[in-house]
């Protein structure tokens, strides 16, 4: 069940959450080797977000990669309103 779930999962989240902030905050240093992406940015700005992940690992962001996002984005909405 869900409820089951989430108490065995939440904690490890927790514990990931805060090895990964205790590890940034220890090397300030490797700072630009991160790039925090917010879920609601993904969501909302999915092309935009991903422009952004492409620049940051220094990869072109192609017209094909974006058609191909944007058709995969239109037959995902569609299957799940179908669905």
């Amino acid at each position: 069940n869900v409820a089951s779930l989430l108490r065995s999962v939440l904690p490890c989240f927790e514990h990931m959450l805060h090895a990964e902030h205790n590890f940034r905050a220890a090397h300030p240093e490797l700072a630009s080797r991160f790039l925090d992406v917010m879920f609601d940015d993904f969501v909302g700005t999915p092309i935009e977000t991903a422009k952004r992940i492409y620049a940051f690992l220094a990869l072109p962001f192609t017209s094909a990669t974006e058609q191909a996002m944007t058709t995969w984005m239109h037959t995902s909405r569609e299957q799940t309103v179908h669905s």
